[in-house]
């Protein structure tokens, strides 16, 4: 395939992964059954956030920090 029709090709195909990531990241908000909603992590909650964490000492804990920067 020569290199001027590639780029027709690889377009869509860039735009499509794009939409995807973009949806998966901030429209897929939502939680299965039973788990809690999702929360962003600030100073006025931090103190909730640390009891409930400590709460849950003898079970799996995941965290996730996600960074604008």
């Amino acid at each position: 395939m020569p290199m001027g029709e590639m780029k027709y090709v690889l377009w869509p195909v860039a735009m499509v992964a794009v939409v995807f990531i973009v949806w998966y990241f901030w429209g897929s908000k939502g939680t299965p059954h039973g788990q809690p909603p999702l929360a962003s992590l600030t100073t006025k909650n931090f103190e909730k956030f640390t009891g409930d964490f400590n709460a849950a000492s003898g079970e799996l804990r995941l965290v996730l920090l996600f960074s604008p920067t």
